[in-house]
């Protein structure tokens, strides 16, 4: 069932990502210089060719030019403005939950990203919570404190707004049956995060968690809930 699950996953991740690589984020733009030397870029409305040129900008002006003032006239690709330029983020999740044979573990994060570049994000996230850990061996149950640090993928090319493919490792200490210990584990999740122009965030994903200290266990990691702002 495990097996199945993950390997759904990676399908799903490698086939987003191969979408939107092959997906062009371009779009036209006009182009008029002048004889003087100023480039007029936008939206032509009007040609008239022994007359005049009428270009519309981005942000509704309309400029009418004489031809014989104009050198040439050219449509060019240009890369899409981004949809949203904030590239620092800060979550709150109450509601990160560890699915391990039905049991829930609940756990309270505080999640910081930031943006490298448009594909790439960093992100560490001090964590707190309970922990059922099991395997056909030994089962451990106990506080945990630690933290995950990792990176964001982000295949649309929207810095810290749309699809991601996240991983991460984490370590920490736990609590358990009166004694310390140490525990570390890696992760990978894919998920969705909306970043909106006043700075409020939310996001969602799911994946997997896989600990290999103090015992090897696989969890499914579901982070529901997460309410953040973003600058």
């Amino acid at each position: 069932m495990k097996k199945n699950c993950i390997s759904i996953m990676l399908v799903i991740a490698l086939f987003a990502s191969f979408a939107t690589f092959v997906s062009a984020q371009e779009e036209t733009v006009d182009i008029v210089k002048l004889k003087n030397g100023s480039i007029i870029k936008g939206k032509i409305l009007e040609i008239r060719p022994q007359e005049h040129v009428k270009i519309e900008l981005r942000d509704g002006s309309i400029f009418v030019f004489k031809m014989e003032e104009v050198e040439s006239i050219t449509r060019e690709q240009v890369k899409k403005q981004e949809s949203n330029d904030k590239k620092n983020v800060i979550f709150f999740n109450p509601v990160q939950l560890g699915v391990s044979l039905a049991l829930g573990m609940p756990d309270f994060t505080i999640e910081f990203q930031r943006a490298i570049n448009r594909y790439l994000s960093v992100y560490a996230t001090p964590e707190v919570g309970l922990i059922d850990l099991n395997n056909d061996l030994k089962k451990i149950e106990g506080l945990v404190v630690g933290s995950t640090i990792g990176f964001y993928l982000m295949p649309l090319g929207e810095y810290i707004n749309g699809f991601y493919i996240r991983a991460g490792v984490f370590y920490g200490l736990l609590d358990w049956d009166l004694y310390a210990d140490n525990i570390f584990a890696i992760e990978g999740l894919v998920g969705y995060q909306a970043i909106f122009r006043s700075g409020f965030s939310l996001s969602f994903g799911a994946g997997v968690r896989f600990y290999t200290l103090p015992i090897y266990s696989l969890n499914f990691a579901l982070e529901l809930a997460k309410i953040g702002y973003a600058w």
